[in-house]
């Protein structure tokens, strides 16, 4: 066998050294799935020789082609023929020659010649996990799993399992990261009964990705309905764990099983694992808060569900704390990944959007709505939430989701079916909203950024803010001292024009008055969805400056139809940086190309760090606008309040005289439009200390 070996790769030298190409030279398979950066090979046009054992005989996943596997000690190849004058069978050895092809991404050989040798033992498949089907293209651009029988074991998939005679693309993961399931119309699989559990799968990896760079869109194909082996009663984690309600000193996990069981978590700081929470109730919704954390920390942790049949453990993931004072942190916003109808899987854009998202590593994800296309049929709703929490796993696992509801969720697309409170039953979220509206609207704190979430359709009384949570907002708003500000809905405020659909411009005054808040308490950006495009400039619409500086982001699709005619028509994704007062943010559509950027810095008065021992009786908050400043006090006994601004040069140059006050907290806005830019010393009657601030213009 060592001689063989060194045969062929004698060969190979001669054909490399004498630069003559040879009709046909041999190659380990291995070799034919070495690529360039697109993931093209770089045999391409080649006429090649291979030998190895046939995975998926002739027959298997067509009728009318030769469309089988073979694989060798080094990996597996698609072979190719548009008919079948070539009869493969299983197991058999085969000498293969022809020339190095590509289709949608995976690598074949067309066949120009073929020996059957013997037939033999079957091939052993390779154990691998479902996270590494998804990521089969490696850093150095090889494939070294594409074309190999694999084996899956205790696998969930999520999707609709195909009837009789029709193909099926279905979400399978056993923890470790969601992938594709295609089961092939002319397999024995369709219409046969699904799994009632989790299942092992055996199968060969192919690839369908018709847009460079090839390096995604992997996925499994089994070949026989033998290939499947159930475990119907057996306990298993079919969503999560997933990291929730993030702070600085506890955060949640939140998980399911497929049948009730116990709750346990155990976690510690880096890898040392130190703490177990038990919670002995039985359940298929488990939800568990990790109290007294430390802030800006990594911890691992993992989660394990028992009962009377089994146990069941998960990976060891980690998760890193929130903390006040950090001012450097990246965010990824996203938005409409769902699919075209509601019997439909979600869409492959989304899928690589999910891929692309994690070279950035973000430290939390806000999802602006319409993730799932909808459905008034309950069982079908909810099987279309599991399959996007699914494809979300490999991320949650570690950082915390922000869905924001659109109209799909809400209404259903239907307008029949109030999907509000499933949507609420899904996520473990804020519950810190106005009444009536747990879970759908919300806010919370990340590092010196503060996040609204609004809901912009109620069920049956969608595109609109309503009164109820414009003053829950406003008050939100002001209790705040983050530095920055934004505000996440689903509908777009400010349409390209007034025939592109449902938009909070159908109601302008409950529309305006929202916008108003947004300006007068200084949030940056809303940040939105529905409208299927990227835009940030309003369309180019002529607007006054109490709209134009709240910034509109349209982050308008990852997957759903594309929206065309007013540009932006890609799918995309956006990364954003936060850096003191700066924002920078980059827009990638699904093959990680950039689209557009943009950096800013939050404009108005920035409170310089002293005097932080004062800030119990009055404090700067930190707008962006050139206009104000927002003060919060505390006066602890009735008394006349007086604020003065200093200038450098210790001259009086801003009075602000608000009367008798009586014992409280208040928040007072004072005019500094005038002010030119430099720095200025904020006093209160009767303090002897002062605040310095910037103003920046």
């Amino acid at each position: 066998m060592l001689l063989a070996k060194k045969t062929l790769f004698l060969s190979f030298l001669i054909v490399v050294i004498s630069g003559i190409k040879l009709s046909s030279y041999p190659v380990e398979i291995k070799i034919l799935h070495e690529n360039n950066s697109n993931g093209v090979p770089t045999l391409l046009g080649d006429t090649v020789t291979v030998y190895g054992k046939v995975t998926v005989p002739t027959g298997i996943f067509n009728n009318y082609s030769t469309n089988v596997y073979i694989q060798d000690s080094t990996g597996g190849i698609a072979i190719y023929k548009n008919d079948q004058s070539i009869i493969f069978s299983e197991n058999d050895s085969v000498e293969v020659t022809g020339e190095v092809s590509q289709y949608n991404g995976l690598t074949e050989i067309q066949i120009e010649s073929a020996t059957i040798i013997s037939n033999g033992s079957p091939a052993i498949p390779l154990v691998i996990n479902t996270d590494d089907v998804s990521h089969c293209f490696q850093s150095d651009y090889t494939e070294p799993l594409e074309g190999r029988l694999v084996k899956l074991n205790n696998v969930m998939y999520t999707g609709i399992w195909p009837q009789s005679g029709s193909a099926g693309v279905l979400t399978i993961d056993d923890g470790s990261g969601a992938t594709k399931l295609y089961i092939n119309k002319y397999t024995e699989i369709p219409g046969s009964t699904p799994p009632d559990g989790p299942f092992d799968i055996v199968g060969v990896i192919s690839q369908f990705d018709n847009n460079l760079p090839f390096d995604y869109h992997y996925e499994v194909t089994p070949r026989y309905l033998s290939d499947l082996t159930y475990h119907n009663n057996r306990l298993a984690i079919n969503n999560g764990p997933a990291v929730c309600l993030l702070s600085d000193s506890s955060v949640t996990i939140d998980w399911e099983t497929t049948s009730p069981g116990n709750s346990i978590v155990t976690y510690g700081i880096g890898s040392n694992i130190t703490d177990t929470i038990v919670i002995d109730s039985f359940s298929t919704r488990h939800t568990v808060k990790l109290p007294n954390l430390s802030p800006l920390t990594i911890y691992s942790y993992r989660v394990i569900s028992s009962n009377t049949t089994n146990s069941i453990s998960s990976e060891l993931f980690s998760f890193k704390t929130n903390s006040h004072s950090l001012i450097s942190f990246c965010f990824i916003t996203l938005a409409d990944s769902r699919a075209t109808n509601q019997n439909s899987p979600l869409p492959d854009a989304f899928r690589e959007i999910l891929f692309r998202m994690e070279k950035f590593h973000p430290e939390l994800i806000l999802f602006g709505g319409d993730a799932i296309f909808g459905s008034d049929d309950s069982l079908r709703l909810l099987a279309q939430w599991d399959e996007w929490k699914m494809l979300f796993n490999r991320t949650a696992h570690r950082i915390p989701i922000y869905p924001v509801i659109g109209n799909h969720e809400a209404n259903c697309y239907y307008q029949n079916y109030d999907g509000g409170k499933v949507f609420a039953q899904e996520f473990v979220l804020p519950q810190n909203g106005p009444s009536g509206f747990k879970e759908l609207a919300y806010s919370f704190d990340y590092g010196n950024a503060h996040f609204s979430i609004l809901d912009s359709d109620v069920y049956n009384d969608q595109s609109r803010i309503n009164l109820f949570q414009r003053q829950w907002l406003e008050t939100d708003l002001l209790s705040t001292d983050r530095t920055h500000k934004f505000s996440f809905q689903h509908e777009e405020a400010y349409p390209p024009t007034s025939g592109t659909g449902r938009s909070l411009e159908n109601y302008p005054q409950d529309r305006d008055d929202y916008w108003h808040i947004l300006y007068q308490n200084n949030v940056e950006a809303d940040i939105c969805g529905h409208i299927h495009l990227w835009n940030r400039d309003f369309f180019g619409r002529t607007l006054p400056d109490t709209v134009t500086e709240v910034k509109q982001i349209i982050n308008g699709t990852c997957g759903a139809p594309i929206v065309h005619g007013y540009g932006g028509d890609f799918y995309h994704f956006v990364v954003w940086h936060i850096n003191a007062d700066s924002v920078h943010f980059d827009v990638y559509n699904e093959k990680g190309m950039l689209m557009d950027s943009l950096s800013y810095t939050v404009a108005g008065v920035k409170e310089v760090a002293e005097n932080n021992h004062y800030k119990n009786v009055f404090s700067i908050l930190t707008p962006f606008t050139k206009k104000e400043l927002k003060v919060r006090w505390i006066t602890k006994n009735t008394s006349r309040v007086i604020f003065y601004i200093y200038n450098v040069n210790g001259s009086l140059v801003k009075e602000k005289d608000l009367g008798i006050k009586k014992t409280g907290q208040y928040v007072t806005k004072i005019n500094i439009s005038k002010l030119s830019q430099g720095v200025y010393f904020l006093k209160m009657a009767k303090l002897a200390r002062t605040a310095k601030f910037i103003n920046i213009r």
